[in-house]
Formats: C-alpha cells, sequence, structure tokens
C-alpha cells in the first residue's frame, strides 16, 4: 500500500538519521526487529499501539509519521489537508480533526470504520478521558463487562482507564467523532 511505503520509508529515514539498529530500536520499544523491518518495508501496518512505541523510541511526535507539522500559526484543518492514518488490513481511517498536536489537551479525530472486516483485537486502556459522536451507521462501545449500542447522533463519554473497545455494530459504515485526553498520537 502507498500509506504504508511512506509511513515505513519515515520510519526507516529516521532510524538512520539517529544510527539506531533495528535490534536497538526493537529493544527500545518492545517490538521485534522483524515486525519494524516489515513496517518500514511497508509491508505490514502497524497499530497505533506499536506506532506510538515506534515514535516515543524516536523521540517524535506520533503525528509527524504522517505528514509535516503545519505552520504555528494554523488553526484551521481543510478536509483535503487532514492527516490520515488508514489501517488498510483493518479498514479503519483516522483522520486527525486538530492542526498539529504541539501542546495540546485534547486529540480530535474523524473515525470512519468498514463494518465487513474491522475486528478489534484487544481493549485497551489509558490514562484520560474520551468521547465520542456518532455521525453516520451504529457504533458498538464495550466499556469493560458493558456493551452500548449508539446510533447516528447518539454520544458517549469514558474514563479511558476502563478497558475498551470501539466497533462498527450492523451493516454500514461507521463515522465517529472521538476526542481523547491527552493526545494519544503524540
Amino acid at each position: 500500500m502507498q500509506g504504508d511505503a511512506e509511513l515505513g520509508r519515515k520510519l526507516r529515514e529516521l532510524r538512520k538519521t539517529r544510527r539506531i539498529t533495528l535490534q536497538e530500536l526493537a529493544a527500545r520499544c518492545g517490538l521485534s526487529a522483524s515486525f519494524i523491518s516489515q513496517v518500514e518495508r511497508g509491508l505490514v501496518s502497524p497499530s497505533i499501539a506499536a506506532l506510538k512505541k515506534l515514535a516515543k523510541s524516536l523521540e517524535i511526535p506520533m503525528g509527524y509519521l504522517f505528514g509535516s507539522e503545519p505552520s504555528e500559526g494554523d488553526v484551521v484543518v481543510r478536509r483535503d489537508k487532514r492527516k490520515r492514518l488508514l489501517l488498510p488490513h483493518l479498514d479503519v481511517t483516522y483522520e486527525l480533526l486538530t492542526p498539529n498536536l504541539v501542546n495540546k489537551k485534547a486529540e480530535f479525530v474523524l473515525i470512519t470504520i468498514d463494518p465487513k472486516t474491522y475486528t478489534p483485537k484487544k481493549p485497551l486502556a489509558h490514562e484520560g478521558e474520551e468521547y465520542g459522536l456518532v455521525l453516520k451507521g451504529t457504533a458498538k462501545v464495550t466499556l469493560g463487562a458493558k456493551e452500548y449500542i449508539l446510533s447516528e447522533g447518539d454520544s458517549i463519554w469514558f474514563q479511558a482507564l476502563q478497558p475498551h473497545m470501539v466497533d462498527s455494530y450492523g451493516d454500514e459504515e461507521t463515522v465517529l467523532v472521538w476526542v481523547l485526553t491527552p493526545p494519544g498520537w503524540t
């Protein structure tokens, strides 16, 4: 995939510029050297959790991997200028709705889920809060052992330390606006 190749190229460039071997990076972030190599060659799409680990280990904001940072004075994100993270093997697209995440207290994203192929792997839990709004379709939000079915126009809030998953529910595409505090892409 073109997006995977560009992401991989940036990761390899950053790693080599910092004179870090695959094995050193693997030890720093807890991922295997072979997995990182496959990501760098555009052969696999890393999860957001893996990208967070790689970005932290390379000491960069995660947003850097998806384009150059907008100029300091930018306050508007045009539809065609959004930073995108496409997970092609999962048919989920994340679009950053804020100009950048530098010195921000929240991450504002548009999430599009194709219900035919997407299956969340495991619940996530992290510090902060999450807020969601269903723009299109139906979503299933699992918080611990409880499931909530949300329709268009419904919203949700929860403490993110609680194990949680978000999935499409039904046969049509689901589009969500999601806010995370603190930002998770950095």
